[in-house]
């Protein structure tokens, strides 16, 4: 017989877990003897081998009192979801030094690695720490606001970091955000901002929808407040850029450019795409072909002033001044035969019954007959459109008889290039 110590010793267990043991029930409590010493006997050292074993395989004690009486059957199916239990714990626990190990990452715990890609790029490039994290900080904003800008955003700020002037320009406004608010530097580095932006169109810019207003301004606010000298140069580059926004300037390489009496068929210009693109939403139904997209209205629009797949949008210019737009488009759902172009033209209300209209359909039409190829010319309107069908009418087109599209009817006409060859040759010699 044993002590309770000498128990402990041969089965290498304390008697503090002993105790233990006795407590929860999993062994057997023996009587004391004459002396008042508990004894313990073979079949108390095989239950504490045991217990023990269980216990150090991860067994819970809750359930080694089930397993010391369980049949080999029983023990073996119990053993099992033990083990599955124990597996998922270990995955659990694998998870969880993954995260931890994450941590040391900073910004890959918090971003898509495609955005941590280009946070590693500035920091490659030289900008500073603190640079580098309130960009990250504005990214997170954006992630967390509105995720679906997100891969635009990135190929946007891909593109510009593979362009050697906009590196620059962040390298200075890196060195910028420690200047004093009066540096005279500042007001040179906002005219360079301007000038890059002006250049490369921001209208297009992701996220100057409705829908991610609260993450542009969020992220814009929170990256200009981090220094005084941002804030200053943030003024000056918007001053610059709405300068350079308004000016005629001339017109980039390639664009077409057709002048006539009084007006002249142009490219839009940069901050004419947010007035085109309210006109479309304040516009009569009736004028509208098919549901409005914004992303894809303002890509277009980035293109206008050249001819492109049978697609070529025009400002209509009266003395410096958008008046409305003219287009060219392949109708969804109809390709147009080779030569063939459809015609879309939309004026603002106050320049209507003032002829401007004939005149831009007058200009866009000679020009594709001459320089575009065209041997046919088409254009619809809704039938309830008056003024539109007169349009036509008075410049020389034909009705073609109604044509259903986008789910809708329309009224459409033609001009061919022999009927517009014959209406020229008689208006020059009226002339």
């Amino acid at each position: 017989m044993l002590t309770i110590g000498q128990l402990a010793s041969y089965t290498g267990v304390t008697v503090r877990a002993i105790r233990h043991y006795h407590q929860r029930g999993l062994l057997a409590e023996p009587a004391r003897d004459a002396s008042g010493y508990r004894r313990y006997d073979g079949r108390a050292v095989v239950d504490l081998i045991r217990i023990k074993t269980l216990a150090g395989a991860g067994v819970p004690l809750a359930r080694v009192q089930e397993l010391l009486g369980a049949e080999p059957a029983e023990f073996a199916g119990a053993i099992t979801q033990i083990d599955q239990a124990l597996e998922e714990k270990i995955r659990e626990l694998s998870q969880h030094r993954a995260r931890i190990a994450e941590l040391t990452g900073g910004e890959r715990l918090f971003l898509p690695p495609e955005i941590v890609e280009i946070l590693d790029e500035l920091r490659a490039m030289g900008i500073r720490e603190r640079t580098v994290q309130i960009e990250r900080d504005g990214w997170i904003l954006v992630a967390a606001l509105s995720p679906e800008l997100v891969p635009e955003w990135v190929s946007t700020k891909r593109a510009a970091l593979d362009d050697p002037e906009f590196r620059r320009i962040y390298v200075l406004g890196d060195q910028a955000l420690d200047w004093d608010p009066a540096d005279p530097r500042i007001a040179d580095l906002a005219d360079a901002m301007a000038d890059w932006a002006a250049q490369s169109r921001p209208d297009t810019s992701p996220g100057e929808t409705s829908a991610s207003l609260a993450a542009v301004a969020l992220m814009a606010s929170h990256i200009v407040g981090s220094s005084p000298s941002w804030v200053r140069l943030n003024e000056l580059s918007q001053k610059r850029l709405e300068t350079l926004r308004d000016q005629p300037g001339p017109a980039a390489t390639g664009t077409i450019e057709i002048r006539g009496p009084r007006l002249v068929l142009r490219a839009l210009r940069a901050g004419e795409i947010d007035e085109e693109w309210q006109a479309m939403l304040d516009a009569d139904p009736m004028a509208i072909a098919g549901p409005l997209d914004e992303r894809g209205f303002r890509a277009r629009l980035l293109q206008s002033g050249r001819l492109a797949d049978g697609q070529l949008d025009l400002a209509i210019d009266l003395d410096g001044r958008l008046i409305g737009r003219i287009q060219t488009f392949v109708p969804p759902g109809r390709p147009l035969p080779p030569g063939t172009f459809d015609v879309g033209i939309g004026l603002r209300e106050h320049a209507r019954g003032r002829g401007y209209g004939r005149e831009a359909l007058a200009l866009l039409t000679g020009w594709l007959f001459e320089h575009a190829g065209a041997e046919v010319i088409e254009g619809a309107t809704d039938p309830a459109n008056a003024a539109m069908r007169t349009v036509f009418q008075r410049s020389g087109w034909a009705s073609a008889g109604p044509v259903t599209e986008s789910g809708r009817d329309w009224d459409a006409y033609r001009i061919t290039r022999d009927g517009w060859r014959a209406r020229s040759c008689g208006a020059a010699a009226r002339s």
